[in-house]
């Protein structure tokens, strides 16, 4: 696997961190958001390869945030990290962008479809 930058946008820092040992296996850089507003001005300024990302977040959200995102880059691959297994906030992601939508309680999963981006 070529080397990736990979933003990980959580409000939790202790998500954050479980995040990237679940990726760790990659050959990847990370930078971290703690909130969708943070995470739109980190992805102009350093235009990271995949940007993983939380939904529910003070401020701007995670849905908001990948419109924003993918309004500055319309190929940036945003995958949704979140703890809801809810068909209207899937359909919302998809819409927002996001190429795809991992549930929390199975990161094993993460690593897979990170791995199996274009």
């Amino acid at each position: 696997m070529l080397f990736m930058l990979i933003q990980i946008v959580d409000d939790s820092r202790n998500m954050r961190e479980t995040i990237k040992s679940a990726l760790a296996v990659l050959e990847a850089e990370f930078i971290e958001s703690g909130d969708g507003d943070d995470a739109v001005i980190q992805f102009a300024s350093r235009r990271p390869d995949v940007v993983i990302m939380d939904i529910r977040m003070e401020g701007m959200d995670g849905i908001e945030a990948t419109h924003a995102i993918r309004r500055v880059s319309p190929t940036a691959r945003v995958v949704i990290l979140t703890q809801y297994n809810d068909t209207a906030l899937r359909t919302a992601a998809r819409d927002a962008g996001a190429v795809g939508y991992v549930l929390k309680d199975d990161l094993s999963v993460l690593q897979t479809v990170v791995s199996s981006l274009p």
